[in-house]
This record gives structure tokens, sequence and C-alpha cells, in this order.
């Protein structure tokens, strides 16, 4: 197991379903993208909310941060 699942083990089921259903929406908005910088910018984003108590927005904050820097990468490689 590489030391990023490792990192996020200890997370709930609920929040590892939410993040590969976020990835799969980002991959829906962001085709011309390589699948490694959506999964890099979502679990980047996911892994800054380690560690904090209320997880209950986690999902959404990610999905928003991850959007943002996606979208910016995409007009530079545009």
């Amino acid at each position: 197991m590489n030391a990023a699942i490792q990192h996020r083990a200890h997370h709930s089921t609920d929040e590892a379903e939410a993040m590969s259903r976020i990835v799969h929406r980002l991959h829906e908005q962001f085709p011309k993208l390589p699948d490694e910088a959506i999964e890099h910018a979502v679990y980047g984003h996911y892994d800054q909310f380690d560690g904090r108590p209320v997880r209950d927005f986690v999902p959404i904050l990610v999905e928003r941060a991850a959007q943002r820097q996606l979208a910016r990468e995409q007009r530079i490689t545009s």
C-alpha cells in the first residue's frame, strides 16, 4: 500500500467514496487533462484537511479547490 493511501486509510468509507465521486465528476468536467493531474489535485487538497476534527464539509471544499486548480491548469495547457 503506498504512503498516500495509508495516510488516508483512517478516514471513513463515506469520505473515500466521496473522493472517488469527485475524481469521476472532475474527469467529466476536464476531459483534456490527464487522469493523474485530476487525482493529484483532488488528493492533494484532501490531504490538507488531514487531522481536522470537523469532516462534514471536506468533500465539497476539496471539490471546489480542485476545480479551481484544474481550471487554471486547463487554461495554461490550452
